[in-house]
């Protein structure tokens, strides 16, 4: 089952909002372009993202950017509250709503079921020798 964590915000104070630690993949858009992360834990109103070596947008990514987070068949838009050199925050402007919180909890369940992240890679890679996936 899927862990959920409560985390002190940047500024020392308790957050008002659970977290659910998740490894689920995303994407983060801002305009400087789209990166792949890990969904690392999400709440009602922000979520915690990890970040590829390999990105593209580095230098873009500062606090106050507008983006636009997608997982999964979810999409919300926020803002940039901080940056690290392998995570970043994001405020959602809008709670994205205990429906799509649930959907996330059950994808992150069923995603340990079937091995873990482990199980994202080689479902690709499977696919991609099949024909059917790029990756």
């Amino acid at each position: 089952m899927a862990n959920v964590n409560q985390r002190n915000s940047v500024n020392g104070a308790r957050r008002h909002k659970s977290r659910l630690a998740t490894l689920l993949p995303g994407q983060l858009t801002t305009m400087f372009g789209t990166e792949n992360v890990v969904l690392q834990d999400i709440s009602l109103t922000g979520a915690k993202l990890g970040l590829s070596k390999n990105r593209k947008i580095e230098e873009q990514l500062r606090v106050g950017i507008d983006a636009v987070l997608t997982w999964h068949g979810h999409e919300t838009f926020g803002q940039l509250v901080w940056t690290a050199p392998d995570s970043v925050g994001i405020e959602f402007e809008e709670s994205i709503g205990t429906k799509a919180l649930m959907e996330t909890r059950a994808m992150q369940d069923e995603l340990m079921e079937d091995g873990g992240p482990d199980s994202l890679n080689r479902t690709a890679a499977e696919g991609w020798a099949n024909g059917g996936v790029r990756i």
